[in-house]
């Protein structure tokens, strides 16, 4: 059981306030770490941070390991208590994450999604103002989340929107 744990990355970049109530076993010569964690608040601040951001949260704390270490096996739900803010060069909003992460530490695998709930993207004169939007991990695409963003504004007389859709690899991108 942890409460209000204090976690950053050293740079004041990352930081995030957690509790977790984690579960570590072992049975049948397999370890394994189930439970939950709860972020209770948080903030990015980074300025490529999707360009950074690793969605395998535990490969640079494994690190390289020979094909003979021991695996974990991972079932643990991942959420929000409040929102996450996310603050980049690109982006200004607020998320709420509810996810699983499945697998093993060796192949961790996602399965939720991150609501956007409010914010702006960074547009020549203007932003524009999230009104909807999500990222959707589904099993074994952990790496190609499914997006669905709606951003708008009315700039000098136009009524601007963008609307993004499909996956990270495969996506539509409108612009009205």
């Amino acid at each position: 059981h942890i409460n209000n744990c204090f976690l950053s990355d050293g740079t004041k970049d990352v930081y995030a306030c957690i509790g977790a109530h984690l579960l570590a076993t072992y049975h049948d010569g397999i370890p394994s770490l189930s439970g939950a964690l709860l972020v209770e608040r948080a903030q990015l601040k980074r300025t490529g941070l999707f360009s950074q951001l690793s969605l395998n949260p535990f490969s640079s704390a494994w690190g390289k390991k020979s094909e003979n270490a021991l695996d974990v096996a991972l079932d643990i739900h991942v959420a929000t208590k409040e929102s996450v803010h996310v603050k980049t060069m690109l982006m200004d909003m607020n998320a709420k994450v509810d996810l699983v992460v499945k697998g093993s530490l060796r192949k961790p695998s996602l399965i939720g999604s991150v609501e956007l709930l409010s914010g702006a993207l960074s547009f020549p004169y203007k932003p524009l103002y999230i009104s909807k939007g999500a990222l959707y991990f589904l099993p074994n695409q952990m790496h190609d989340p499914i997006i669905e963003l709606v951003a708008k504004n009315k700039i000098k007389r136009y009524q601007v929107a963008l609307q993004v859709t499909g996956s990270l690899s495969s996506n539509h991108v409108m612009l009205n």
